[in-house]
């Protein structure tokens, strides 16, 4: 009858929505994908290289693409996830930590 079968294709589509959000949660609680860093030469050199190989073997499914530069970039024109900088902070919207 009408309600059996509309009962059971709202039972697949909830079920299919339950899949949907517990994949959606293990991608969230696993990090992954690339993640673009750009540091100072002397920090990334002596600071960054020293504890980046221990983040990728807990991180195994994250890639770091790692830029060393000494100039100011520009975090998001040039598409950087994260940029270290050391000295004052100069006056922008960029949250600080």
């Amino acid at each position: 009858d009408f309600g059996q079968a509309y009962y059971q294709r709202v039972r697949t589509i909830l079920a299919e929505i339950d899949a949907a959000e517990s994949l959606a949660q293990e991608s969230r609680a696993v990090p992954r994908g690339r993640l673009r860093i750009n540091a100072p030469v002397t920090l990334g050199a002596h600071e960054l290289a020293r504890v980046l190989p221990e983040y990728l073997a807990n991180h195994p499914k994250v890639e770091i693409e790692l830029t060393l530069a000494d100039r100011l970039v520009d975090l998001v024109d040039e598409g950087y996830d994260a940029v270290f900088r050391t000295g004052p902070l100069g006056d922008s919207g960029l949250i600080a930590r």
